[in-house]
C-alpha cells in the first residue's frame, strides 16, 4: 500500500517504481526453463524459502519487454542503480 501511495503522489505507475526506483533485497538468479519448477520445489523443501519465476531471458535481438497484468506488452528500458557511481 505504501508503494501504491508513492505511485499516486508521483503520478507514476507502481510497476515502474518497482522496476527501477526501489531497493533490491532479494536474490535474483537465472536457470534453464526446463528446471524452474524443480528448483522452486527443491529450494522451498530444503530451506523454506519461496522462489518466484519472474520472466525469461531472451536473445538480445528480441529486446527487453515487460508484460503487465492486463497482458499489455511494452519495451523495457534499462534503468536502475549502479553502486559504483554510473547511472544505468
Amino acid at each position: 500500500s505504501a508503494a501504491q501511495r508513492v505511485a499516486e503522489l508521483t503520478d507514476k505507475p507502481a510497476w515502474r517504481l518497482s522496476l527501477g526506483a526501489s531497493d533490491d533485497y532479494e536474490l535474483c538468479f537465472t536457470a534453464p526453463s526446463e528446471a524452474v519448477e524443480t528448483i522452486i520445489a527443491d529450494v522451498r523443501e530444503e530451506t523454506g524459502t519461496p522462489v518466484t519465476a519472474i520472466g525469461e531471458i531472451l536473445p538480445p535481438e528480441e529486446g527487453r519487454w515487460l508484460r503487465l497484468k492486463d497482458g499489455q506488452e511494452m519495451p523495457l528500458e534499462a534503468t536502475g542503480w549502479q553502486h559504483f557511481g554510473q547511472e544505468a
